[in-house]
């Protein structure tokens, strides 16, 4: 804990030292997930400067003791997410809906100002600097370090509350940023409409054009890892990043070639 607020003092005093050259650019960057398909998506860029701030919170809040269906952290990934799944019969994928943008300023004024860990520990102003750090436009940044980590902690409850109602009816559950995943032996009718009511009590979308429900019989697409009669291709990697003797996707090859085999 201590540590926790030294961390966070050193941070402030870079805040105060630097807010006044943080810059925040739109870019649009594309995404090709699958061949022949293409997705454009803007985010927003930081400068050096903002960008290690918001490094520097993300290291902070990362070191926090993340539930087991939390995915996105640190030692995880979208493969680790996808074989959590992998033995099951059914499947039910979910995408938030602009989840940075819909994710408020207030939101995240009231995770540092209701957390446990930091409850009657910081001033107002302390929070002001941190809403700086995360925050443009009243709502979180796309395209932050800091973002997968401070969306998942401001939108705790809801995510708890989800969790509990996959155990509620036997399924198995994880969350990586904004893509939720519900697996068993069975779906049951009328569920993805419970978690829409719970994502809409929490002002969130679900976007209905990304919402899937399937089998291992006819394959799913889970965090960009294929699943099919329980064997995996990891579409992400091989299109996005490109040719297959790449050095930064081998290791996802390597480590699909083995989870095949088992």
């Amino acid at each position: 804990m201590a540590i926790v607020f030294k961390n966070l003092q050193d941070l402030f005093s870079r805040i105060e030292k630097n807010k006044k050259v943080y810059q925040v650019r739109s870019a649009i960057i594309k995404q090709r997930k699958r061949p022949n398909t293409e997705k454009q998506r803007v985010v927003s860029v930081a400068n050096n400067i903002l960008k290690y701030d918001q490094t520097y919170l993300k290291n902070i809040l990362v070191a926090m003791p993340y539930p087991q269906y939390a995915m996105a952290k640190k030692g995880s990934s979208n493969l680790n997410n996808a074989v959590f799944h992998g033995k099951s019969k059914a499947f039910l994928v979910l995408d938030i809906e602009k989840f940075f943008p819909s994710t408020s300023e207030l939101t995240i004024r009231r995770f540092f100002k209701n957390h446990s860990l930091f409850k009657n520990k910081l001033s107002d102003k302390e929070i002001d600097l941190l809403i700086d750090l995360t925050c443009r436009e009243g709502h979180l940044l796309t395209g932050s370090p800091s973002s997968p980590a401070l969306s998942f902690w401001a939108n705790y409850k809801m995510f708890k509350e989800l969790s509990e109602l996959a155990k509620s009816e036997n399924l198995l559950f994880t969350v990586y940023v904004d893509d939720l995943t519900f697996s068993g032996d069975k779906i049951p009718n009328g569920f993805k409409w419970k978690v829409h009511n719970i994502l809409k009590r929490h002002n969130y979308n679900c976007n209905l054009n990304k919402t899937e429900q399937s089998t291992q019989i006819k394959g799913i697409n889970i965090t960009g890892v294929y699943i099919k009669q329980r064997r995996y291709l990891e579409l992400n990697n091989f299109y996005s990043r490109g040719k297959l003797d790449n050095p930064n996707t081998k290791p996802y090859i390597e480590r699909i070639r083995r989870l095949n085999v088992k």
